[in-house]
């Protein structure tokens, strides 16, 4: 059974102490994480999720992992990197930190190989740092076979369409699992259906198929299975229905094994996913990129985003601006236009990759947080400009979705891509107060009825780079000025 481990209170008050002075925490909310850390089992505190955890602490899904990422700034958590494979939900490889991800996995469970984007794929957890609540989980080699099969392994699996959890559809194909000790024989006897058997070695993460099929046998069928460093093998290539005894030989090493039986036709059932706190979304977080701004992306050819929403701003006439107020004027009203469209950013789920210039990168989860963005952008700067009587900051914005490539530039997480290209360009096509978007973004969920509520003109436009012209559109809320 897994435990709840002895809590280690100097440790645990150092670090909670640095959480409270490292944002404005509720003193309540971290009551409720302190509790949560004391009194719950290890399995409640491996690979914690923020997001499922949310409900639990109370809080908001953003705000427990705005809490998660200090906690693991002040020494009360580390944080982990891990490949999820999508069909399973096994965490097929688990790193320390984001230079460490690859951009490909396989997943020999399921005997698949995939592409490690950002979006699904690579998902965030958090441990309880181990000197201040020690955790069984965190050292595999110490548990017992059920404890690893049935809470180590397949922690992102999420639920079976009746709420239980989905580890339990491969605990319930088992035939046999064990931790084989070096050279040394574990037996298991079952019946087999038509189908398939499977051994796998999950210290190896390689895996046996042995098909089920003809006339049924009386006889035991016995099967001896040999480890190696290439997992297991053996002289049996096909069984028969009936009575069989699988006999696992041990090497040098101790090594986690389970035996399945597939029926004739077996599926893998559908699925209810938990929220994974996904590398996108964390790269998304503007605390994220505050606390670890510094973590590298180390693949040369960096890691893939599906889908993602990029927002460019920049300012009509800055350098009649800098002209007109001189340098030190301008150079104030540009930085507390950064802070203005900051705040706003943050507060529409986005954040600021960079300012170039007088402009700003930024990206959203969603084209709807983006132009809803976008449009508080252009509200902002108006009440701002009405204490100076005039236009004395005037904002061109353009917003387009797709496909990126997370990378390292200048030491700091960025993006490349013919879709941060696009952005860039549209912006480019904006006139004073409008908001220029793509047809990706307008065909988005939710901008049918926010566009209802605006002027909206669309063109085709030529675009640098690009051989045909796409389709643009062009917004202003209805009380704007139509400047030129």
């Amino acid at each position: 059974m897994i435990s709840v481990a002895k809590v280690n209170v100097s440790p645990l008050d150092d670090a909670l102490t640095k959480l409270r002075s490292s944002g404005p925490f509720d003193a309540h909310v971290l009551k409720q994480l302190e509790a949560f850390i004391c009194t719950s089992d290890d399995a409640a505190l491996y690979r914690m999720n923020p997001l499922v955890l949310a409900d639990e602490l109370g809080l908001p899904g953003p705000d427990t992992v705005r809490l998660f990422l200090h906690g693991a700034k002040s020494g009360l958590l580390t944080m982990h990197w891990e490949l999820v494979c999508p069909h399973c939900g096994d965490i097929v490889q688990s790193f320390s930190a984001l230079g460490k991800v690859t951009t490909h996995f396989d997943c020999r469970i399921c005997s698949v190989a995939i592409e490690a984007d950002l979006d699904d794929y690579v998902a965030v957890s958090f441990n309880v740092v181990d000197s201040i609540r020690p955790n069984r989980l965190a050292h595999p080699e110490t548990l017992e076979i059920d404890d690893y099969l049935g809470v180590y392994r397949f922690a992102h699996a999420g639920k079976t369409l009746d709420g239980q959890p989905y580890r339990s559809v491969f605990m319930n194909l088992a035939r046999g699992a064990a931790f084989v000790e070096p050279n040394t024989t574990q037996e298991f006897s079952f019946e087999l259906e038509p189908g398939g058997t499977r051994i796998f070695d999950f210290a190896a993460e390689s895996g046996l198929a042995i098909p089920v099929r003809g006339e049924r046998a009386h006889a035991v069928q016995t099967v001896d299975i040999h480890f190696g460093a290439g997992g297991p093998r053996s002289v049996t290539t096909q069984l028969a229905p009936g009575p069989v005894l699988v006999r696992l030989h041990g090497d040098d090493r101790r090594r986690p094994c389970s035996i399945s039986h597939f029926p004739h036709g077996w599926t893998m059932p559908p699925r209810v996913k938990d929220p994974l706190l996904t590398g996108k979304l964390l790269l998304n977080s503007p605390t994220f990129r505050r606390l670890f701004g510094a973590e590298l992306i180390e693949t040369a050819s960096g890691l893939h985003i599906r889908d993602l929403t990029f927002l460019f701003t920049d300012l009509k006439g800055s350098t009649e601006l800098y002209e007109r107020v001189g340098d030190v004027r301008a150079f104030q009203l540009v930085s507390e236009h950064f802070q203005e469209l900051d705040r706003v950013i943050a507060a529409h789920q986005g954040t600021i990759v960079k300012t170039i210039g007088d402009a700003v990168m930024a990206t959203f989860m969603t084209p709807l947080d983006a132009t809803l963005a976008a449009l508080a952008m252009l509200d902002v700067i108006a009440a701002y400009n009405r204490q100076f009587g005039r236009d004395e900051v005037v904002l061109k914005i353009g917003i387009h979705a797709g496909a990126a490539i997370a990378v390292t530039q200048n030491d700091r997480l960025d993006y490349f891509g013919q879709t941060v290209n696009i952005a860039a360009r549209v912006q480019g096509l904006a006139a004073a107060e409008e908001i220029c978007v793509t047809e990706d973004v307008r065909r988005a969920p939710g901008l049918d009825e926010l566009c209802a509520r605006l002027h909206v003109a669309s063109e085709r436009a030529m675009i640098k780079g690009l051989s045909d012209r796409i389709q643009v559109y062009r917004l202003r809320p209805k009380a704007a000025k139509q400047a030129a």
